[in-house]
């Protein structure tokens, strides 16, 4: 009995307990069932949320990546504008240069294609390969080709490997006038020289290729633009003479070497208008192919640097006391047979002389005959007639560097300066300034402007009166001449011819004090072709940087570089008047 009713109380106890458990199974189902339901929710809201989000609130930043993926935009830059010279000559011009580049993701075998690009481009086949491997969706393979090469390139029909049109620069005149035109960048873009002062002119304006992807990075359409209507930029037509420019730099280059000089600077221009006719330095640069050292590579010494010009300066002080009847062409100086006391200090000639007529003062270049010159026209005079002429004044021809030399006020001159001024020392000048105001004793007494682009209008104003200019114009053909002139080397058989000559200590850096056994030497001068069937009265500057020969004098050194470059240009305007009849 007992035995029963456990087995009774067993079965109860049981089915309590499969009742209980069935009970706890079905909460929990059900608690499943909500959460589901109550995820699923919030899973439907999230995804609201964010449909919202992707096709109203970020919709113009997902069209764009969009666009970016599929549309790209290269821009190719106009063809630059040519440098010209007078003669409408190309100085600076720019070729087609295509540029080839890869897709690195959508080449199928970097090793094969790197063979292939470095035999037609004839580059290393490494150096290739490691540009392949690059993660740049764009990676140039070689900048500024060949039209061959272009046309071996899209031979190849490589989806992965395009062309990009681009131009080269090239100058067809080698190291000519380099530092005067200038250098541009891999860009086209103008570094130095004309080519920077002009560079917004000769660039133009850009213009902008769209290209079409599909989903693999695969070009499916391009407006390809024809070379032919890419927009050109404007050229520039300067009033340089290239076969002229050509000469002069091959006789300063040859003069450098001749003469172991640091520097050789030469400019001439046309004293009747003002043109620059050519502008040189030694040592210049072929940018065609030699590669930029440094930033000296690039300067203009003509332009940039500035120097005391010395005897060279005698004839402009000369001429401003002349004019304003300080002097007169009878007057004679006693030259203190080569010392002179004056303003506490001692003032020497090269070459003594005893008393001198103002005529023999130029022509003998004596400082002492000079200073009593100077003396007569007082510092407030000399100073205010030599601003007139330019002096310590900017010739601008907007490039960078431009300097307008040291030229003090009087009000700061000691007694010594009216001394030193006179015959060219205390004072820094340029060869431009110096040539511009020597123009005024060829051309009758005008001041002209100096211009490089025939576009601007040619301007000149009266400085000195026409009796003036003829009286100093024979004086300087009498410092060639005479047979005790200091230009006799400069004298070209056949040719009238005038100048002077002029020889300088090199001022110290610090401008405190000269350096010793440096000197700069120089000539100016002219060929009279007044009464030759030629267009153009050439004047030039040449001036010598320390040269390590027997002689310091400006007649020994620079005149025959003058009367070597001048021979070789008579004989082309010569040339060119024969071939225009």
């Amino acid at each position: 009995m007992q035995t029963g009713s456990n087995k009774t109380n067993g079965i109860f106890l049981n089915n309590n307990e499969n009742r209980y458990n069935t009970q706890d199974w079905e909460r929990i189902r059900k608690n499943r069932r909500a959460w589901f339901i109550v995820v699923v929710i919030v899973w439907i809201i999230a995804l609201f949320i964010r449909l919202y989000y992707i096709q109203i609130v970020d919709i113009f930043n997902l069209q764009a990546l969009g666009k970016n993926q599929h549309v790209k935009t290269i821009t190719i830059q106009s063809e630059r504008g040519s440098i010209l010279d007078k003669f409408n000559k190309p100085m600076a011009l720019s070729i087609e240069a295509p540029s080839v580049f890869v897709h690195p993701h959508l080449v199928k075998d970097k090793i094969e294609t790197s063979k292939t690009l470095a035999k037609i481009l004839q580059l290393d086949e490494k150096e290739v390969y490691e540009k392949l491997q690059s993660k740049s969706p764009f990676v140039y393979i070689q900048r500024k080709s060949s039209r061959e090469n272009r046309e071996k390139i899209l031979a190849l029909k490589d989806p992965a490997i395009g062309i990009q049109k681009e131009f080269k620069r090239i100058y067809p005149y080698s190291r000519s006038a380099s530092t005067l035109i200038g250098k541009v960048g891999m860009d086209e873009k103008g570094l130095s020289g004309l080519e920077a002062v002009f560079d917004k002119k000769l660039r133009g304006s850009a213009i902008h290729e769209t290209i079409i992807k599909d989903a693999l990075g695969k070009t499916i359409k391009a407006h390809d633009v024809d070379l032919f209507t890419v927009p050109k930029g404007e050229d520039i037509k300067l009033t340089i003479d290239a076969d002229l420019q050509l000469i002069v730099d091959e006789e300063v280059q040859n003069a450098k070497e001749n003469l172991n000089a640091n520097a050789v600077l030469a400019t001439m221009i046309d004293a009747n208008t003002g043109d620059i006719l050519a502008m040189s330095q030694s040592s210049s640069i072929n940018f065609n192919a030699d590669s930029v050292s440094s930033q000296n590579d690039l300067k203009n010494l003509v332009i940039e640097t500035v120097f005391e010009p010395g005897s060279i300066f005698k004839p402009i002080v000369a001429a401003i006391a002349y004019d304003m009847g300080a002097v007169k062409e009878s007057d004679n100086f006693d030259c203190e047979k080569g010392r002179y006391y004056y303003g506490g200090k001692i003032v020497k000639d090269s070459h003594p002389s005893g008393v001198l007529s103002f005529r023999d003062v130029i022509v003998r270049s004596s400082n002492i005959g000079m200073v009593k010159i100077g003396d007569r026209l007082g510092k407030e005079k000399l100073y205010e007639a030599l601003s007139a002429y330019g002096i310590g004044k900017l010739i601008d021809l907007n490039f960078n560097g431009q300097t307008p030399g040291i030229f003090r006020n009087y009000k700061n001159w000691a007694k010594i300066d009216v001394a030193t001024h006179s015959f060219g020392q205390g004072v820094a000048v340029t060869q431009l300034q110096i040539i511009r105001a020597l123009a005024s004793f060829v051309n009758g007494g005008y001041l002209p402007t100096l211009r490089l682009l025939s576009s601007k209008p040619i301007k000149k104003e009266r400085i000195i009166s026409e009796k003036t200019a003829n009286f100093i114009k024979g004086v300087l053909i009498d410092v060639v001449e005479d047979p005790h002139g200091t230009g006799k080397r400069a004298k070209l058989e056949g040719y009238i011819v005038g100048g002077k000559t002029g020889t300088a200590q090199k001022a110290k850096k610090d401008g405190r004090g000269y350096e010793e056994g440096k000197y700069i030497a120089s000539f100016v001068g002219f060929v009279d072709t007044s009464s030759l069937n030629i267009p153009i009265m050439p004047l030039l500057i040449v001036s010598v940087d320390e040269a390590h020969s027997d002689s310091i004098y400006g007649g020994a050194l620079a005149g025959p570089v003058f009367k070597d470059i001048m021979k070789r240009v008579m004989e082309r305007l010569e040339k060119k008047e024969l071939l225009k009849d």
